[in-house]
């Protein structure tokens, strides 16, 4: 199964992570990044299946708050 690179998974399961990526502040959002960051390792083991979805889905978030913030 090929993921979009440029867009968001748009799979059923990626609307409630994206829902709880929103309601977070930018600093918890930021953490929980870094977090999933150290987590995705691949010297760190083990790598959980939803784990690379979700911090593709926190980048995105990231980058959609980042760019509302310029057009201000």
């Amino acid at each position: 199964m090929s993921m979009p690179v440029a867009k968001g998974d748009d799979s059923p399961d990626a609307e409630p992570l994206r829902a709880r990526l929103r309601a977070m502040s930018d600093a918890e959002l930021l953490a929980h990044g870094r977090a999933l960051k150290a987590a995705c390792d691949p010297f760190a083991g083990f790598v959980a299946p939803g784990i690379p979805l979700e911090l593709r889905e926190a980048r995105l978030e990231f980058l959609r708050r980042r760019q509302a913030r310029r057009s201000r």
